[in-house]
């Protein structure tokens, strides 16, 4: 009877160990991104169908086995018996209470719901969540493995998850990765793998490399604890992360996340963190190079490995282009900004005119990750010039220069390093929206435009009226230019008498070249003529300084 109890038990530990190899070479094709050179021979499937490696500890047998291989996984396994599960529920339901703040996000006015995930290296947890307004929930927590080694992830090999702010890029499946890899490959990661952007474009400054970082699943008789780099979990608890995983979720990864509850301390990191982007924003808008530079750490490179010199140059030469317009402007009344002095439509629109060298640049639905000294803003940014309008999603990576790691105990306030309270750009990716998108973010103006313009029609204010034609405005139909159509207008107004001007069905046909073209449904009635008719322009400028570049009129 020992002698059939000592084979069943020198049986089950030579077939752990041939797993543990399969395993091995198994995690290191996701890491290498290199599957086809793998030479592995596919190794039969068991009887065992519980997923049962990674319960926080619970599965002893595969613990106790990795404790007592060649390799020394006792800090492993100590870390993950040490944090259960119920910690994590706790955290996700203090957070959820508002008794606990995660200083890894800040939030501001997040319009959309969107959703996110938190990786806790040292607990071996993923938390996954939504945030939205200025809010985050946390939906789910999941127990996960993670690199053999400890530490940021430096070179290829080096068996760490990399730690820092990335991006869900793909999304490939078990049906996918069997076809293209064979049946071998497709057992290994399970229900499929969310591939991550590592290395990022900090990553790359900063010489980490190594590739092939994901987010997978796991076939339940793999019982090695430990991966060469990416973050595992077995396939009942990714079909559950699918509902909440998606292509382009930000995934912030570090070896200890920040919980804190205080929440002073987080609110006078979340305006540090908004004030340096409104700075930046308003010195780029103004053309303040100095304020402008002073913002960029001397690492930066952007995608394409444009270095700061060469980036800040083009810069400069564009903002000097805008200060010479701006010369224009009489000194007594130069603004820093858009804002103007007039008293009438008409003064206020010509002296915005003539500002026109100055950039509009607005952020929405702005999120803030960190991890450690990296800070990354993530925004939609509308950007304008007289004849440019660009709109889509904007990223920048900032390092945090005078912080302490531990995230809430740095320095702050304006005037540390770099005179940018210690933040500074050390690179940028944007990615343009489609044209649905752009036109969503144009029409605000359009309608703020279009109040204007029927505001200044109704109470027969020609001068602020005609303030909003462009010098170059043609009449379509009639030919007029500006000065036939300005006298043809002030004999209206004189005959008129009562102007009501309503419009409806506002519609933006294209935005092209600065110039967006628009139509809507108008009513006119007055005291001399009443009629409803389908009317066209085409805008040009600035959003915030738009002007009527032409006009048709067709009748209902």
């Amino acid at each position: 009877m020992f002698f059939m109890k000592t084979k069943h038990v020198l049986l089950y530990v030579l077939s752990m160990v041939g797993l543990a190899t399969y395993m091995l070479t198994a995690v290191a094709w996701a890491e290498s991104d290199d599957l086809a050179s793998d030479s592995t021979t596919e190794t039969a499937e068991t009887a065992e169908t519980t997923d049962n490696y990674s319960d926080a500890g619970s599965d002893t047998a595969a613990y106790n086995f990795a404790y007592n291989t060649s390799v020394d996984y006792r800090s492993i396994r100590e870390r993950a018996i040490k944090f259960s599960t119920t910690t994590a529920v706790n955290n996700m339901n203090a957070i959820n209470n508002n008794t606990l703040r995660l200083a890894n996000i800040f939030i501001y006015n997040q319009s959309q719901q969107k959703n996110v995930a938190f990786v806790d290296k040292s607990n071996l947890t993923i938390y996954v969540g939504t945030y939205q307004g200025d809010t985050l929930k946390i939906t789910d927590t999941f127990d996960i493995l993670v690199g053999e080694a400890e530490g940021d992830k430096v070179r290829e090999g080096d068996r760490k998850t990399p730690e820092g702010v990335y991006y869900t890029v793909d999304y490939l499946s078990n049906k996918y990765l069997t076809n293209r890899y064979g049946s071998q490959v497709g057992n290994i990661y399970g229900t499929g793998a969310f591939p991550i952007n590592y290395p990022n474009i900090v990553d790359k400054i900063e010489g980490r490399g190594g590739s092939g970082i994901w987010i997978h699943g796991l076939n339940p008789e793999k019982h090695k604890p430990v991966t060469l780099g990416c973050i595992a979990m077995g396939n009942e608890r990714f079909d559950r992360l699918m509902t909440y995983m998606t292509v382009g979720v930000p995934t912030v990864i570090g070896e200890t996340l920040n919980f804190t509850t205080n929440k002073d301390a987080y609110q006078q990191e979340k305006t540090r963190y908004y004030n340096f982007i409104e700075n930046f924003t308003n010195a780029w808008s103004t053309n303040d190079y100095d304020t402008y530079a002073a913002m960029f750490h001397q690492q930066f490179k952007t995608p394409a490995g444009v270095r700061r010199g060469s980036f800040l140059g083009r810069k400069k030469s564009i903002m000097d282009y805008g200060l010479s317009i701006n010369k224009q402007i009489p000194e007594t009344t130069t603004e820093t900004t858009t804002e103007t002095t007039g008293t009438t439509l008409a003064e206020n629109r010509r002296m915005a005119q003539m500002l026109k060298g100055n950039k509009l640049i607005t952020f929405n639905n702005l999120t803030v990750f960190v991890e450690r000294d990296l800070v990354v803003y993530d925004f939609n940014q509308l950007y304008a010039t007289n004849n440019l309008i660009s709109y889509g999603n904007k990223r920048y990576y900032v390092k945090d220069t005078a912080h302490e790691l531990n995230g809430l105990s740095g320095a702050g306030g304006v005037g540390g390093a770099g005179g940018a309270g210690g933040l500074q750009v050390i690179s940028e990716e944007f990615t343009s929206s489609d044209a649905d998108a752009k036109k969503e973010a144009i029409m605000p103006y359009v309608q703020t435009f279009l109040q204007e313009w029927t505001q200044a029609w109704e109470t027969k204010d020609v001068d602020g009226y005609i303030a909003m034609y462009a010098p170059a405005f043609r009449h379509r139909g009639t030919n007029m230019g500006l000065r036939q159509f300005t006298a043809y207008k002030q004999g209206v107004f004189d005959r008129a008498g009562n102007i009501s001007v309503e419009y409806s069905n506002v519609t933006i046909e294209s935005i092209a070249s600065g110039r967006v073209k628009v139509s809507f449904i108008q009513k006119y009635d007055s005291d001399t003529v009443a009629d409803t008719g389908k009317k066209t322009l085409v805008l040009t400028g600035r959003p915030d300084l738009f002007s009527i570049r032409s006009e048709a009129w067709f009748n209902l």
